[in-house]
């Protein structure tokens, strides 16, 4: 419990200092946790719940727009960019969901191995929407390269396509992909979706060591009943040791008159 509490702290702070974010996005996140900053609501991968099987996929999907931030509206993003420029704090990219458009949405491939538009596997609240379908809805997550080259071969619109373990087809038709760097096998996405669970992991060990000291209080309480039973034990075989001592008297005194009484 110890282990997981420092973890989630951990994992608090580096969200608050904005570790790993851009120096414009981390300027505006502090920004707007100090108040400078109204309608920020946090970079993409603060805002949407991947599950881990798409969490590759995903990443892979959004690049480097999983730092893009959410705010309510036009003028949210521009008090946020006047603030950078008056800071020269960096850049960063705003997503003022008074102003997406997103794109409709072509029909879903019928083959074997698609899993669906990226916008579909993850989760979020409704009020970002927009923001969600314009970054993912127009991107397909397939199982591997080959489900992915038989999509991109066909015939009319070509969608991106992303597998699983992170390759990304772009609808011109070149590919990337390739190994990853074991550090960074756990990405932004993994990280968030650590720091959600941890409270609930938090919150079941402390239940299992409520339950661990109730059984340790049951046990203590039994050894303290099996210790008194045990002196009670001492003393009553000491009393019987004593009477033990005076009965082998007394028949030595009764063996000693039989004695006497025989030559008698």
């Amino acid at each position: 419990m110890r282990e997981l509490r420092a973890r989630y702290e951990l994992l608090d702070r580096l969200r608050a200092e904005g570790e790993g974010l851009f120096a414009g996005v981390k300027q505006v996140v502090r920004a707007s946790h100090q108040g400078r900053l109204q309608g920020v609501l946090g970079p993409i991968v603060n805002l949407i719940e991947t599950p881990d099987r798409y969490e590759q996929a995903i990443e892979a999907a959004l690049g480097g727009r999983l730092q893009d931030v959410v705010v309510r509206s036009w003028e949210d993003a521009e008090a946020a960019i006047a603030l950078l420029k008056k800071t020269r704090g960096g850049r960063a990219t705003f997503l003022p969901l008074d102003n997406l458009r997103p794109q409709r949405r072509n029909k879903t491939p019928r083959e074997k191995g698609v899993l669906g538009w990226a916008a579909d596997l993850v989760s979020y609240d409704e009020e970002i929407g927009p923001a969600v379908e314009l970054l993912l809805g127009q991107i397909l997550v397939v199982e591997d390269l080959s489900v992915a080259r038989r999509i991109s071969r066909g015939g009319g619109h070509r969608p991106r396509i992303v597998t699983l373990e992170g390759d990304y087809v772009h609808p011109g038709g070149s590919v990337s992909g390739g190994s990853r760097n074991q550090r960074q096998k756990g990405g932004m996405l993994a990280r968030e979706r650590e720091y959600r669970q941890l409270p609930g992991q938090i919150d079941r060990a402390q239940t299992r060591v409520k339950r661990l000291d109730e059984e340790i209080e049951s046990l203590n309480q039994a050894i303290a009943a099996i210790e008194e039973e045990r002196t009670q034990l001492v003393k009553a075989a000491s009393e019987l040791g004593a009477e033990e001592k005076s009965l082998t008297a007394t028949l030595a005194q009764i063996q000693s008159a039989l004695d006497r009484a025989r030559q008698a």
